[in-house]
């Protein structure tokens, strides 16, 4: 090894020699505590409100026919469901209002073209304030399915777009909507009697 090559190398070793207690960590600085399941960015929730249809036909007539003239099936109801997937492998807590909130998980809302609340599940349900947590697993779901009125109040709705909600009164606020058509069907009007004028 030729003299110049050996002094780069001395220099090399000194500077790291040297340099060796400025990188040294501290023994008196505790190691920086691991990532908490809220700073990782893993899975997530997934939520979904699916219906079991689109476009009905009401009528507060107790038959009716269509233009062709046979009769049509009014529904009083279509079913939803709502559900909640935890994709994370952590616990996630929610904190409902009462008791009740905390066994229903999801409230359902129908609002009309124009955003107004028509109707709202569960307003009977009357129970004493008390906060009550519930805990949705790591890769847990929470899942409702209701029978949602096209007849609230016993009056059906008008022809119209209707936007379907389902969504927790928990702390942690989520939940998801979809719409449905509603087309209003008129009863006939009595066919003349023969003879009449």
């Amino acid at each position: 090894m030729t003299r110049p090559v050996a002094n780069l190398f001395n220099l090399v070793a000194l500077i790291c020699l040297s340099a060796g207690p400025l990188f040294a960590r501290d023994p008196k600085v505790p190691n920086p505590p691991p990532p908490s399941p809220a700073d990782v960015g893993f899975g997530g929730l997934q939520t979904s409100l699916t219906t079991g249809g689109l476009r009905f036909v009401v009528t507060d007539a107790p038959t009716a026919t269509s233009e062709s003239g046979s009769p049509v099936v009014v529904p009083d109801t279509f079913p939803a469901c709502v559900s909640v997937q935890n994709r994370s492998p952590f616990e996630i807590n929610f904190t409902f209002p009462n008791a009740a909130a905390a066994a229903l998980k999801f409230t359902f809302r129908i609002f009309d073209g124009a955003g107004a609340l028509i109707w709202q599940s569960d307003t009977e349900i009357a129970v004493p304030p008390l906060d009550t947590t519930e805990v949705l697993g790591k890769f847990q779901r929470w899942k409702r399915t209701l029978a949602i009125p096209l007849k609230p109040n016993g009056k059906a709705l008008p022809a119209g777009i209707y936007t379907l909600e389902a969504s927790t009164s928990a702390d942690k606020r989520l939940g998801a909507s979809t719409i449905f058509e509603v087309a209003v069907v008129t009863p006939p009007a009595d066919p003349p009697k023969l003879g009449s004028r």
